[in-house]
């Protein structure tokens, strides 16, 4: 069932007057400054939510909400931008947007004893036009009992009575419990004076309420804060009781910025609890909404951490959505947005780190045991898995390049898979591989039309070779086919006849009705020199299967995409910019990983930590692909694979890390997004050919494997447990 309502945005912050102008602080975007110094505004996130991620005995007359990090559009939050479903169907409602705040009200309380999802869609947008990283989801539990509670005001800032208040400062209410935006206005909350109202603005984030006056308040002068019981709490309930407070002010502003005075965890401590959250002492109070998930920032080797945000008084709290890891060194960063009630933003940016207890060995769900390896000899280039001897169980084939090594140098190596689930001795068979036509990528598929897999070898610069093995994998037959343009291939039908062809990085080897191999045709691919890697899926949700080539030009990083035409042709490419300069491409996938039946475009490229990144490019309703969505990854991703490797039936992501020992995989959860990734040790290799990782069942238990081809060690397996 649909929702009654799309998403209502109205005005940000409640005017008390519009008889001023100018003045006061504000809780307005967070921007960092970049080298050219240019303003860049962080993109928004959800700082914390209503009910909490995981809340049980929900009350079901609850209304539902998420404040964001910086302020949102009135017209950012679509139809489709604030879901909640209860297991199965849409809840319908309402929603509106306050500020930093979006409020979802159920047309109907909900349902007693019944787990909830809100889903938040990363395509919506702050006053800047900027959307979120990726969706945000959270989940809850209603209990039985309905919440009859009335909130109450627990503290102010002025004080009750106070002398000598600041004449820049702003006032902070803070209430029992989270109360509903909408309830607190300019007739709600007033401040008076001798004079009347004062005009100013109002923002609500949880449990607090600011009110920032538009200009200064007047030097030793009463005033008076009234909080009336038209403030209700997100049940509805309104305050217990009319609040009346009254202050002074004193005769000089305030200039002072606040400073962070303590830390929890401290700074360098070690042997964290991962279940510890993250506080910040101020040396004052400060307004909550300057306080959110843009301006107190925790990150992990792998990223940012994703958690909630909440401040009473001179106290910022952040609360991960998640344990932390054990072992791992987390770093947190209170940031110059915040500001005091005067508007005087924190004196620099406050950074610590603490290192959580455990060893950081246990930081993955135990998918694959430790890896063994298979000596080869020479130097190991590209790998892959699929059939070679029509037993029906996998194999695996690996091509080695040169390192003086003559009865290993320039081999096809082939591994076949025994009944038994071992791999047999490997089979060497010769290449057409010299010094500088190195063998640089395998492919196995039927290219022939016999109904059984060749394997297709591609020599740097010189060509292909097409192996047919018999059952024993020994050699029946080999045809070379010369090109001075070969670099990386995938076997795929490109032309749609139904035939499987050979696809490079340019050029395009399309298999005949005679069961041979054509003359390379160039793909209509606009690369300055050979492709980094190359792979082939269905990007544009017609059902064809197109090629995206990764570009090899550090200075200028690209992906480009040559779709397939229903007539069998291709389309002239299209290039989409990796949104980043002076970085190093290095692998791309294709695959669904995100649940939404839509193949999307991974890529590995940067360095060593914090310029490692994999990159996402998502299918949009268009065709195309939308801009790359980068996260960050351990250092030096390079190869990269998509395979389902823990048997749920969603696609997640496999990487191996150059000069590092660790091979990582993002899981993919239920609500289509990547989980943290996950490292597992591997050997030392200080780099990897993009076609060195294979993911395969090659002992036949069913579940895949990771195969890599080490130059160190030779062929490396990191069997699934």
């Amino acid at each position: 069932m649909r929702r009654l309502l799309g998403l209502i945005c109205i005005t940000a912050l409640f005017l008390i007057t519009a008889a001023c102008s100018g003045g006061g602080g504000d809780g307005g975007t967070s921007a960092t400054t970049s080298a050219t110094g240019t303003a860049v505004v962080e993109k928004p996130t959800v700082s914390s939510t209503v009910p909490a991620q995981n809340q049980t005995n929900v009350t079901p007359n609850t209304i539902i909400s998420a404040v964001f990090s910086n302020p949102m559009k009135q017209d950012g939050i679509n139809y489709d931008g604030f879901i909640v479903i209860d297991g199965t169907n849409e809840v319908p409602g309402t929603v509106s947007c306050l500020g930093n705040t979006a409020i979802f009200r159920p047309s109907a309380p909900l349902k007693t004893n019944t787990t909830y999802t809100v889903k938040v869609n990363k395509n919506i947008k702050d006053i800047n036009g900027n959307g979120m990283e990726q969706d945000q989801t959270w989940s809850f539990t209603t209990g039985t009992v309905a919440d009859i509670t009335p909130p109450h005001v627990t503290a102010s800032n002025p004080y009750w009575n106070s002398v000598g208040v600041s004449v820049n400062s702003s006032v902070l209410i803070t209430f029992s419990e989270p109360v509903d935006p909408a309830t607190v206005n300019a007739t709600t909350l007033t401040v008076t004076g001798p004079g009347g109202p004062v005009a100013g603005a109002i923002a609500t984030t949880g449990i607090n309420a600011s009110f920032i006056p538009n200009v200064k308040f007047d030097y030793l002068t009463p005033y008076t804060i009234t909080i009336t019981r038209g403030v209700k709490d997100f049940a509805g309930n309104p305050l217990n009781a009319a609040t009346v407070i009254k202050f002074s002010t004193g005769d000089v502003p305030d200039v002072t910025p606040p400073q962070a005075v303590s830390v929890t965890p401290a700074s360098g401590a070690t042997g964290v609890d991962a279940a510890t959250d993250l506080t910040v002492t101020f040396s004052e109070a400060v307004i909550p909404t300057t306080v959110s998930g843009a301006t107190f920032v925790v990150s992990e080797p792998g990223g940012k951490v994703t958690g909630s945000v909440s401040t009473v008084d001179n106290v910022a709290t952040f609360k991960p959505s998640a344990s932390l890891k054990p072992g791992v060194v987390y770093t947190a960063i209170a940031k110059t947005g915040i500001k005091d009630l005067a508007g005087n933003p924190l004196s620099g940016n406050f950074t610590w780190s603490f290192t959580v207890a455990g060893s950081a060995s246990s930081t993955n769900s135990g998918l694959f045991a430790d890896s063994v390896a298979k000596p080869t000899g020479s130097w190991p280039e590209a790998v892959a898995i699929g059939d070679v001897n029509n037993d029906g169980r996998n194999d695996v084939v690996m091509v080695t390049s040169f390192y003086f090594d003559p009865t290993n140098d320039y081999k096809l190596l082939v591994f076949l898979q025994n009944a038994d689930g071992t791999l047999a001795t490997p089979v060497k068979l010769d290449t057409v591989g010299t010094y500088g036509e190195r063998p640089i990528s395998v492919a196995i598929g039927d290219v022939n039309g016999d109904g059984k897999n060749e394997v297709v070898v591609a020599n740097e610069r010189s060509g292909i070779s097409v192996y047919r093995l018999d059952n024993a994998g020994a050699l029946v037959a080999r045809k070379d086919y010369a090109s001075t343009s070969t670099d990386k291939i995938k076997i795929a039908d490109v032309n749609n006849d139904g035939r499987l062809d050979v696809v490079g990085t340019k050029l395009v080897w399309y298999q005949k009705a005679s069961s041979d191999l054509a003359d390379p045709l160039n793909a209509p691919v606009n690369l300055d020199t050979y492709g980094m890697d190359l792979d082939v899926g269905d990007v544009n949700n017609d059902g064809l299967t197109d090629i995206v080539v990764m570009r090899d030009q550090g200075l200028e990083p690209k992906i480009s995409v040559i779709t397939q035409k229903p007539d069998g042709t291709l389309s002239t490419s299209v290039t989409y910019d990796l949104g980043s300069v002076y970085i190093s491409p290095h692998g791309v996938a294709v695959g669904d990983i995100n649940g939404d039946n839509k193949m999307e475009v991974v890529v590995s490229y940067g360095g060593n930590s914090p310029d490692a990144h994999l990159g996402v490019f998502t299918q949009n309703s268009l065709g195309t692909l939308d801009p790359v969505v980068s996260y960050t990854s351990y250092d030096c991703p390079e190869p990269v694979e998509i395979a389902d490797v823990n048997g749920d039936g969603r696609k997640d992501i496999i990487f191996l890390h150059g000069g590092w020992n660790k091979a990582g995989v993002y899981l993919q959860a239920a609500d289509g997004t990547l989980r943290p990734e996950e490292l597992y040790s591997i050997p030392y290799a200080s780099h990897y050919n993009p076609h060195g990782l294979a993911v395969g069942d090659i002992n036949g238990d069913g579940k895949p494997d990771i195969v890599i081809a080490d130059y160190n060690n030779g062929l490396v397996i990191l069997y699934h447990k």
